[in-house]
């Protein structure tokens, strides 16, 4: 009896899976892949233990450093410089140059940027970690406004326990997948991207731009440069913005980073504001979709940013003061 209904479990298993192979073949036109394989963790233990996990399905990042989970937030507790943004300035500066920098200056930075921020929520993990820089980088494109994103709901609607949870299972999985990526065959899938969990890799010292899982973006092409000047509403959030940083004496900074915008509509912003601001960028920006600076083509703009940074009377100002009250 055992026997029979054993029989009948894999003849069902059996006619199932030829059934998703045959429509694998209809759709894709090809086999499927037999093993799936990541080639870009060699040390998984290391990235574990040194990098924050982002993923374009969750918010791990935000989860990670809203509640303090690893080791990141207590860098950006050290830092002198934050940087706040969206995604464009989240991958846009460049983990080895800013080590550069930072051992050549003796500046700690760290990068807060997180993927469809409002600048008025970065601020807000700033006052739950008890952040206080001296110097405020602030990427005004495209994260001047006050509505939670998907993301930043989800993060706040959490508790740290869900975070922990959240984030730790994730890491689990690719822990396991790690070591069993050679093992087990992965007959669903029929293209090179199917089933892929596609991640970054964050560095937890400085909060910029690691490692990441694709091992291509396809076609490389320049940046879309239509113009988006700042609304009046933009306007009025980046004057929130500086209203409660000068009232914890940290200074700001507007920063050009490279994006569908305008280096003009940063100067225009930084007039109204009153405040210094950063334009720099490299002839070459090759993107991924005409907005996101390509992660292996920003050293250049990392060195071209931070080398007219260092020398901004301003910042230097700003970077001989106490650190914010």
């Amino acid at each position: 009896m055992r026997c029979s209904v054993f029989l009948k479990l894999a003849s069902l298993f059996a006619l199932l899976f030829f059934a998703l192979v045959a429509v694998g073949l209809l759709v894709y036109k090809r086999w499927p892949e037999r093993f799936f394989y990541d080639p870009i963790i060699t040390d998984i233990f290391y990235y574990r233990e040194n990098t924050i996990l982002e993923s374009l399905d969750r918010p791990y990042m935000d989860l990670s450093l809203y509640y303090g989970i690893g080791p990141a937030i207590e860098n950006a507790r050290k830092a002198d410089v934050l940087i706040l943004g969206n995604s464009t300035s989240q991958g846009a500066f460049n983990h080895d140059e800013v080590q550069k920098v930072e051992g050549q200056s003796g500046i700690s930075i760290f990068n807060l940027s997180t993927a469809g921020a409002s600048c008025l929520y970065d601020l807000e993990v700033m006052q739950k970690n008890h952040l206080k820089p001296k110097v405020v980088l602030l990427n005004s494109y495209g994260c001047l406004f006050t509505k939670l994103n998907r993301p930043q709901e989800e993060t706040v609607n959490s508790t740290r326990w869900q975070a922990l949870m959240t984030v730790e299972e994730r890491w689990g999985a690719l822990v396991l997948r790690h070591y069993f990526q050679d093992i087990f065959p992965k007959p669903l899938m029929f293209n090179k991207e199917a089933g892929k969990f596609l991640y970054y890799l964050f560095s937890a010292n400085d909060g910029c731009l690691e490692q990441i899982s694709m091992e291509s973006h396809g076609e490389l092409r320049p940046l879309d440069r239509p113009d988006f000047p700042a609304t009046n509403e933009e306007v009025e959030v980046a004057k929130e913005v500086k209203r409660r940083l000068e009232a914890q004496g940290i200074g700001l900074i507007l920063i050009y980073v490279p994006s569908n915008s305008r280096p003009q509509n940063v100067r225009d912003l930084a007039r109204i504001l009153k405040v210094p601001c950063i334009t720099a960028c490299p002839e070459r920006t090759d993107t991924m979709d005409g907005k996101h600076l390509f992660w292996k083509e920003n050293a250049e703009y990392t060195r071209q940013f931070f080398e007219a940074l260092l020398k901004m009377p301003q910042f230097q100002s700003m970077m001989a003061a106490p650190k914010g009250r």
